[in-house]
């Protein structure tokens, strides 16, 4: 799975948010609030496309938790991608 859009990630008032960037800002005018984890995966899916499965190995690898806890954070995650139309 990827983003469907094009995001640049930056720091506004403090905060990490994802804004679309290009054409694709027409597509998806807003901004999205980011978290560390968040930004973390946020950042993968811009940069490619990769499974849930090799997300949770990339979540436990930098944030030494464990399977279930980057499983539960990786499905959270991608459900409100989903819901909010943002991946293909």
């Amino acid at each position: 799975m990827k983003l469907k859009y094009k995001f640049v990630v930056r720091t506004v008032g403090g905060k990490k948010v994802a804004v679309a960037v290009g054409t694709d800002n027409e597509k998806f005018n807003g901004m999205i609030k980011l978290n560390d984890t968040g930004e973390f995966i946020f950042s993968m899916l811009n940069s490619g496309d990769f499974s849930e499965t090799e997300l949770v190995e990339k979540i436990m690898e930098k944030y030494d938790v464990d399977m279930e806890n980057a499983k539960n954070s990786v499905a959270s995650y991608i459900d409100v991608l989903n819901k909010n139309g943002l991946l293909e």
